[in-house]
């Protein structure tokens, strides 16, 4: 299902991703009689209803560096992180028992290029700036960028996976200073997402 999903979303995925991205799914069941992750029932449920969220943007987001903000059951800094084992991926979630999840899936699945902060976002201070920042559910696209622009530069680039367009039209005009490109995704499960892509004027 994973190799489908992918390759439906343009996305080149080895074995051992693969394999990986099917680990991620049986550990979020696991964990999610213990820690309110997810409404998915089965591993197959996680996978076609959140890590393909993960992997419709795998394809967007420029290589190197990124933070994911409000990361929750790591989507999509895991995924991201997954599907490119040189990437460096820093998971920024305030919820203690998340953010032990978070870890926990990152040892499992012998993922180095994986840090986890349990912090606000707001509250973490990077020592390098990030290029690339992303978010999944983390509120109106003001508040991410309220969230985040402290942990970039001027050239740092932001994206949110939002839903259909016509639901955060009215948060496009909020942004004062930022320039944005909004993306329809090729998703495998017809459901209509959107990519933003925000830098700063």
């Amino acid at each position: 299902m994973a190799r489908e999903f992918a390759a439906q979303c343009g996305v080149v995925v080895n074995g051992d991703a693969l394999d990986k991205l099917g680990g991620f799914a049986e550990l979020t069941l696991n964990w999610n009689r213990i820690v309110n992750l997810t409404s998915a029932k089965t591993p197959q449920n996680f996978l076609a209803e959140h890590i393909v969220d993960g992997l419709a943007v795998a394809g967007l987001i420029p290589s190197g560096r990124a933070a994911d903000l409000g990361s929750g059951a790591g989507i999509p800094g895991l995924v991201l992180a997954i599907v490119d084992g040189e990437r460096e991926c820093l998971l920024i979630e305030p919820r203690a028992k998340r953010a032990r999840f978070l870890r926990q899936v990152a040892i499992e699945l012998a993922l180095p290029n994986v840090e986890v902060v349990n912090l606000r976002a707001q509250e973490h201070r990077a020592e390098v700036p990030y290029p690339t920042i992303i978010c999944r559910a983390f509120g109106t696209l003001k508040a991410f960028v309220d969230a985040a622009e402290h942990l970039g530069d001027s050239s740092t680039q932001l994206f949110a996976l939002k839903g259909d367009r016509a639901r955060f039209e009215t948060e496009l005009s909020e942004l004062d200073g930022w320039e944005y490109e909004v993306t329809e995704l090729a998703h495998p499960r017809a459901h209509r997402r959107s990519l933003v892509s925000l830098r700063r004027f």
